[in-house]
């Protein structure tokens, strides 16, 4: 969901305490011909302008929990509980959402659905559309929608549960939703390899494929942002959960696969000590402001990608999830028109030779590309995806200029 600005039109505001109160909001503002902005968890609406009156739809005051029968390990809830009151609802009951998004004592349930990120935990365990197993949203028009139920076995017809995960608020306000869960880790482990050159970073990810299991969390930082941290060029994070038998073997087969790095397992910071490292590695990607690009690539491409941005976007800080071949970068000082330069002459070429892509995800309210610029999409999927909006959003009234909507 979007998060909310007033610098280019004049936006009234809403706190609706229920669904029905938010569904009352989108039809008085379709009365009136307005638009629909949902606000999640932060105060800006994703560092986008505001070109066109409406109304901000604040999700605050729909924070109950509606349902949660911890042995079936699912939970129903409303769009505004923070996730870090899930998080601790959950952990008195010995379980979890696996998912380390940013600012979590801000972030929403409803807002991080809708926005769907990609972060540290998600090669190891997926991100938030794996777990929503029931959804309910208001569209357009106001009427409330539902799919999915509260079971994990359910047959719901179309997917609205996928379908409304990474909308960013586009197609409908989701008002509360069911998640999946999962037993709480006993213990973590985490160790952080400083690396001098990338080919070092990338020898590392191909030996780490041979772990027995999957980590939790397989990172790549890189840039002045991650200097003071990474205290070297670049910094290997591996993240490893599990029982403590479990975690020190892994630890122990990690270490003998990293050799010749300078890394044992007396180095590993386990639990709380590791704690501080994992949410800077995920809030990192939660912050404002300036350009942001994400590239796609095959998991053997990251450290390709990676020396491709950081060449494209000198002094730009890069995140790579090594294990999934997604990452982030924020370029520094560079202006919109360069940055298209950049984008379609340097990256997007690379990045589809090895079948990746190159958007750009976030843009300061004045400094932007138009959307069929920032977002790396065939004609085909743009055909789709916009055929979807008319078909739910007739009036594009529902956060307008957002996503890959101009």
């Amino acid at each position: 969901m979007a998060e909310a600005t007033e610098d280019a039109a004049e936006l009234t505001h809403a706190a609706p305490t229920s669904a029905a109160g938010v569904s009352e909001c989108i039809v008085q503002a379709a009365a009136t011909g307005q638009a629909v902005y949902p606000v999640a968890g932060g105060p800006a609406l994703e560092g986008s302008a505001i070109d066109r009156s409406g109304v901000a739809v604040s999700m605050s005051g729909l924070s109950r929990v509606i349902d949660f029968p911890a042995r079936d390990m699912t939970i129903t809830l409303e769009a505004g509980v923070t996730m870090a009151a899930l998080q601790e609802t959950l952990s008195a009951e010995g379980l979890r959402l696996p998912l380390d998004v940013p600012h979590a004592e801000s972030a929403t349930i409803g807002g991080v659905v809708a926005y769907s990120p990609v972060t540290p935990s998600s090669s190891g365990s997926g991100t938030v559309r794996d777990y929503v197993i029931g959804i309910e949203a208001a569209g357009a028009d106001g009427e409330l929608f539902k799919g999915g139920g509260r079971v994990v076995k359910n047959v719901a017809g179309y997917d609205f549960c996928k379908l409304l995960s990474g909308s960013r608020g586009t197609l409908g306000v989701v008002t509360q939703v069911t998640l999946k869960l999962k037993p709480a880790a006993e213990t973590t482990a985490t160790l952080a390899v400083p690396v001098d050159a990338l080919s070092e970073a990338e020898t590392a990810f191909e030996r780490l494929a041979g772990l027995p299991a999957l980590p939790a969390a397989v990172e790549l930082v890189a840039g002045p942002e991650w200097r003071e941290t990474a205290q070297a060029e670049h910094l290997v994070v591996v993240r490893l959960e599990g029982s403590r038998p479990e975690v020190e073997w892994l630890l122990d087969e990690a270490c003998k696969l990293l050799a010749p790095l300078p890394v044992d397992t007396n180095q590993a910071l386990w639990d709380q000590a590791g704690d501080s490292l994992a949410k800077a590695l995920s809030d990192w990607s939660g912050q404002r402001g300036g350009h942001w690009l994400q590239a796609l690539s095959p998991a053997g491409s990251s450290c390709r990608m990676v020396e491709v941005l950081q060449r494209a976007c000198p002094g730009c800080s890069v995140q790579a999830h090594a294990a999934n071949g997604v990452m982030l970068a924020k370029p520094q000082g560079m202006p919109a028109a360069d940055l298209q330069r950049v984008l379609v002459e340097e990256l997007r070429p690379v990045a589809r030779r090895v079948q990746g892509r190159v958007s750009l995800v976030e843009q300061p309210p004045g400094d932007r590309l138009a959307p069929g610029v920032a977002f790396d999409l065939g004609d085909s999927e743009r055909r789709l995806m916009q055929a979807v909006k008319d078909a739910f959003d007739p009036q594009h009234r529902l956060n307008p200029g957002r996503f890959i909507f101009a």
